[in-house]
């Protein structure tokens, strides 16, 4: 049933909201098999994004940071006062080791010739978020008692986009 909502509200004491496509969700967590790492594969920076999703993912989590400043002064009642700074954002993605996954390819090329890559973190009510990483980390882990495993640190290179529709998830 879809009610004619805007924004947000309350029905039996439950959040609702209504999406881009009209449906009412609740509002409640999501799992995190429904975010999805993507790496554009397109060679130049004018073309339009060919998104390749990275095999075997387990974890890539998006972590924003402010760099802190101390604004302090005399007359601060003995009280420190940070403000934030240059800001940053990461993701520290784990996943599995899947032969020949073109993603996972792109990025270990990226790292080992430091070139900056395009990724999409798409969200399951059909938004992303988009932005330029290097790779400052590719950890690859083939231990004999355990399934093989990728972990790369990904550093934004400039901000990420707001959270907009996701037009074209695929490639």
């Amino acid at each position: 049933m879809v009610l004619p909502l805007s924004g947000i509200t309350s029905l039996s004491n439950r959040a609702y909201k209504e999406s881009a496509d009209g449906m009412v969700l609740p509002l409640s967590g999501i799992t995190s098999l429904s975010n999805l790492l993507y790496i554009d594969k397109a060679t130049t920076t004018g073309e339009k994004p060919t998104w390749v999703l990275v095999g075997g993912q387990r974890n890539s989590p998006v972590e924003y940071k402010a760099d802190s400043i101390d604004g302090s002064h005399k007359t601060s009642g003995g009280w420190g006062e940070t403000l934030a700074g240059p800001k940053s954002w990461s993701i520290s993605y784990t996943g599995l080791l899947v032969m020949d996954d073109a993603a996972l390819s792109i990025m270990e090329y990226a790292f080992h010739h430091d070139i900056p890559i395009h990724v999409k973190i798409a969200y399951p009510d059909k938004t992303c978020q988009t932005g330029w990483v290097t790779i400052s980390d590719f950890t690859k882990d083939v231990s004999h008692d355990g399934v093989a495993t990728v972990a790369a640190t990904l550093n934004g290179k400039g901000p990420i986009s707001e959270i907009a529709a996701d037009d074209v998830t695929g490639g």
